[in-house]
């Protein structure tokens, strides 16, 4: 279909689009969403003809009635299973070899990457290291992995990173501890099942955290300047379901399905916003956070978050208005910029009642540590730059990390 506007042309793995002469790739793959999806994945995998799995998760998660249910669909379907359940936070190399070469010990032909990010990220890149005759390390940048890998099911077990909806993999290099991106077709799922009876036991601190995560990718996709019809549509829908549920979801998820399910929408919502757009550099000045305080991802964008909108407003001040309609605030009466402010409000209060940190001085984090933030920031980390909505100077940091405090 060809308007004054759009050029849509559908493409293997996603919808290619050229918007006012830019373009932008909208990718979601095959995916079943709703309560007790995950009854249907035996049959699902026997309608495609493969025969055993590795389960690919965590300890935790390994002892869990997610794990026993995931194992039981594939049972009903007469499908053979081998579980590894060595996953590690942020996907170090060593665990996804680990992981790899049990996949190939147990002759299985499918992967299943069951958990957060970090499981379904470690599901990811080693589906492609069985298949390919590289290091693992090279696959490390764009389009370095040469053909596809396994074929892989992700089923996330929480609501925030959206892994289940994205292409790239972040794994931790073992040879300077930082986290670096795969980005490569062959590492997105071919199926995702998104059941939101699998979040119903997170514990508060963690939806907290996830929902932070979510709401985080959806504000940044919105209003980035690569932010596109495909991006908006997302990010503005997930950002309404954010505000209408972590609260419920965090005070008492357990009851309160619907809100789970919401959250679990928003996580996937606000991955694909951020695929079809990006991240800003809200995500680039958490991992010093992270790095020096070792607090949770969320609890980083937590802090950082209000700052870098407050910074971003007169970029585009409409996408911020209209971000503190959706998250319920009164603009009766406000010029365009006090309207924006508002978002910042509205984020920060949510950010209260979920008991969040408010300041980087509660965790750690001190003036003296800004210098050695804005050294790993520019050399590991610039990504966001290039895509948030203002130009950021190196001042420009300084001052948002030192509002933070």
């Amino acid at each position: 279909m060809v308007t004054k506007y759009h050029d849509w042309r559908i493409k293997k793995g996603g919808i290619f689009m050229a918007e006012f002469d830019r373009k932008y790739w909208a990718f979601i793959p095959e995916t079943l969403i709703g309560k007790d999806s995950i009854d249907d994945l035996g049959a699902l995998i026997d309608e495609r003809g493969y025969k055993k799995a590795l389960i690919v998760t965590g300890n935790t998660v390994a002892k869990t009635k997610m794990f026993g249910r995931t194992v039981e669909s594939l049972k009903r379907s007469r499908i053979d299973y081998a579980a590894f359940s060595g996953c590690k936070q942020n996907a170090p190399v060593k665990v996804i070899e680990k992981c790899a070469h049990n996949a190939k010990s147990e002759n299985c032909d499918f992967i299943v990457g069951l958990g957060g990010g970090s499981a379904m990220d470690t599901a990811k890149v080693a589906s492609v290291l069985i298949t390919n005759q590289q290091d693992i390390h090279d696959f490390i940048g764009k389009d370095k992995v040469r053909k596809p890998g396994l074929f892989k099911v992700l089923i996330p077990t929480t609501a925030g990173t959206g892994s289940e909806w994205s292409h790239p993999a972040i794994i931790t290099d073992d040879r300077d501890g930082l986290k670096k991106p795969i980005f490569s077709k062959f590492t997105a799922a071919d199926l995702a099942i998104i059941d939101p009876t699998f979040s119903l036991e997170l514990p508060p601190k963690v939806t907290a955290d996830t929902g932070i995560d979510t709401l985080t990718h959806l504000i940044e996709a919105y209003v980035s300047w690569k932010s596109n019809i495909i991006s908006e549509m997302y990010a503005e829908k997930g950002i309404e379901l954010v505000a209408r549920s972590l609260r419920i979801a965090y005070a008492k998820g357990r009851k309160h399905i619907e809100a789970r399910y919401d959250m679990c929408i928003a996580a996937a919502f606000g991955m694909a916003a951020h695929t079809s757009s990006s991240a800003g550099i809200a995500h680039s000045m958490n991992y010093p956070i992270t790095a020096k305080t070792h607090v949770s991802h969320g609890s980083a964008l937590a802090l950082i978050l209000p700052h870098v909108m407050e910074f971003n407003i007169i970029a585009c001040p409409d996408k911020y208005v209209k971000i503190a309609q959706i998250m319920g605030e009164d603009i009766t009466g406000c010029s365009k910029i006090e309207a924006a402010r508002k978002s910042v409000q509205a984020v920060k209060k949510l950010c209260q009642d979920l008991c969040m940190p408010q300041h980087l001085s509660e965790v750690g984090f001190l003036e003296d540590d800004i210098p050695n933030a804005l050294d790993f920031l520019f050399e590991n980390q610039l990504y966001g730059m290039e895509n948030n909505p203002r130009d950021p100077k190196k001042e420009d940091f300084i001052k948002i990390y030192r509002a933070a405090l």
